[in-house]
C-alpha cells in the first residue's frame, strides 16, 4: 500500500503577522512555520497504517523551498527507528531568530531563544529525542567534510547492523517504546 499525505506550511500561532507594503502578502522574515496540526495527525496516521499493514508513506507539499524544513521535521522523527545528529548540529522547525521575533518581537534575542528551544544535539540526546550524537572532526564537520562523512558512515553502518535483522513487529514495538519516553516533562 502506498499512502500519500498532502501537507501545507502554516505560520506558527502567536506570531505577529505583518503585511507587505503592497498589502498583497504576509512578511515571512520573522515568522516561524510548521505544518498544520491536522496534517501532522494525518502523517502519523499514515505511518501507523503502513507499519500495521505494510507499505510506504509519501508526503507532498507545494510552496517555497523553505517548506522542505517543515517536511523534514514532520517525517524525521515520525518514521525513524534511529535518529543520529552530529554533535554540533541543531534540529528545529523554527530558527532561533524566528522564535525570538515571535516571543519578544526582537530577532536579536536569538541566543536566548536557542537556549529555550533546546535544539542542540546535547539537549536532544538528554531528552531522548535522538539516539546518538556523532563525533565531529576538530573544528566541526565543515572543516573536514571527508572525515565527517567517514564518521557518519560508521555511525549509520553500526546503527543499521543493530536493527537490520529485527522483525518488523519488533521494530514497531521498539519505536513505540521510544516514543513513549520521548522528551522530558514535569508534573505540577
Amino acid at each position: 500500500m502506498r499512502v500519500l499525505v498532502c501537507v501545507k506550511r502554516v505560520p506558527l500561532t502567536g506570531g505577529k503577522m505583518v503585511l507587505t507594503e503592497d498589502e498583497r502578502a504576509i512578511q515571512t522574515r520573522h515568522l516561524g512555520f510548521t505544518i498544520s496540526p491536522h496534517e501532522e495527525c494525518a502523517v502519523e496516521e499514515a505511518v501507523q497504517i503502513t507499519e500495521r499493514d505494510g507499505g510506504s508513506v509519501s508526503v507532498l507539499t507545494l510552496g517555497p523551498e523553505a517548506a522542505v524544513e517543515q517536511l523534514r521535521g514532520a517525517l524525521a522523527l515520525g518514521v525513524a527507528d534511529r535518529v543520529l545528529m552530529f554533535e554540533h548540529a541543531t534540529y528545529s522547525v523554527i530558527s532561533p531568530e524566528g522564535c525570538a521575533a515571535i516571543l519578544w518581537d526582537n530577532g536579536s534575542k536569538a541566543y536566548e531563544a536557542a537556549d529555550l528551544l533546546k535544539i542542540t544535539a546535547q539537549d536532544l540526546f538528554q531528552m531522548n529525542v535522538i539516539d546518538e550524537m556523532i563525533e565531529e572532526p576538530i573544528g566541526g564537520a565543515h572543516r573536514d567534510p571527508r572525515r565527517a562523512a567517514e564518521l557518519l558512515k560508521e555511525a549509520i553502518t553500526r546503527n543499521l547492523s543493530e536493527i537490520k535483522d529485527l522483525p518488523p513487529a519488533e521494530l514497531v514495538r521498539l519505536r513505540y517504546e521510544k516514543f513513549r519516553k520521548l522528551g522530558m516533562f514535569d508534573q505540577i
